[in-house]
């Protein structure tokens, strides 16, 4: 006699895992050439939120599937500016990334008139850690003063000058 042997196909089964900062985030099942309906949502990366995070493939990209797949979430660290600023000019705008900080200060520019005390920055290196925002650091110049001697007698006259005003 005759046999009739019919065949049975079992259509083939793939995942499309979904990693963010490290974890999965989501593995869905999906069928031989088959898509993704929808992307799930990334998760909150503190320092990361400037800029929206995005996974490496897009919805379109995951249509036809025919093997497993990884899609990462791809972050972009946040950037702040720490401007140094010397009587009413940027000396110096310096990137650093969230978290990061200042290696070195910027030399202070001279300015006439401010030179007995040697000028500094409002803010230490110590202060520019960790940073988390834009930060502003001025620079503190300290006036030169003088010891004016009149001796009795030699013919001057004192009078009283405003102070903010140069004298020659």
């Amino acid at each position: 006699g005759d046999i009739t042997v019919t065949a049975q196909y079992t259509i083939n089964q793939y995942t499309v895992t979904f990693i963010a900062d490290g974890s999965t985030v989501a593995a869905i099942p999906v069928e031989w050439n088959g898509s993704i309906a929808e992307l799930p949502d990334i998760p909150h990366k503190d320092g990361y939120d400037q800029t929206a995070p995005a996974w490496n493939k897009t919805l379109a990209e995951l249509t036809g599937i025919q093997g497993d797949i990884t899609v990462t979430a791809q972050y972009t660290i946040n950037q702040y500016t720490v401007t140094f600023i010397a009587d009413g000019s940027t000396v110096v705008a310096i990137p650093v990334e969230w978290h990061g900080s200042i290696d070195e200060l910027p030399a202070i520019p001279h300015k006439d008139g401010y030179d007995q005390v040697e000028p500094s920055w409002n803010k230490t290196l110590a202060q520019l850690t960790e940073i988390r925002e834009n930060i502003t650091v001025d620079a503190i110049y300290t006036v030169n003063t003088y010891a004016v001697t009149l001796v009795s007698g030699s013919g001057y006259t004192l009078t009283a000058v405003d102070s903010s005003s140069p004298v020659n």
